[in-house]
């Protein structure tokens, strides 16, 4: 089992995709990242499933909301997910997906009911 630990603080270049790239491929190995303490599973997947329905907006994730993401503590509400990240490009009954941005790579920010339970990084 892949672990990081403790991820506090993520430095980031500046310029942009090639550290997000580096944050994706980071991430998409883990199996779970410890938190605060906490250990979050990352389960991974390879794209939202054919039964996501589009949500009807862009629904992408730049490398300061990745950041965000990787940083929040589990659970936490719809509300607050999306007040932070925005609403999803698709979504199915389990999960809301979000494309990032520049990449082929998807994050889905799994549910149970309202309460977010954690969330996955797509390998492709």
């Amino acid at each position: 089992m892949s672990r990081i630990t403790p991820l506090k603080q993520l430095w980031l270049h500046p310029l942009g995709h090639g550290s997000l790239l580096a944050l994706l491929s980071l991430l998409a190995g883990c199996e779970s990242v410890s938190l605060g303490g906490e250990a979050v599973a990352l389960t991974t997947f390879t794209a939202p499933p054919p039964s996501a329905q589009p949500y009807g907006v862009e629904g992408t994730l730049t490398e300061q909301e990745l950041t965000a993401l990787v940083h929040l503590s589990f659970p936490q509400s719809y509300d607050a997910i999306s007040s932070r990240l925005g609403f999803p490009a698709k979504r199915d009954a389990a999960a809301d997906y979000y494309q990032v941005e520049g990449t082929n790579n998807w994050v889905a920010v799994w549910y149970n009911g309202a309460i977010a339970t954690g969330y996955g990084i797509s390998n492709p």
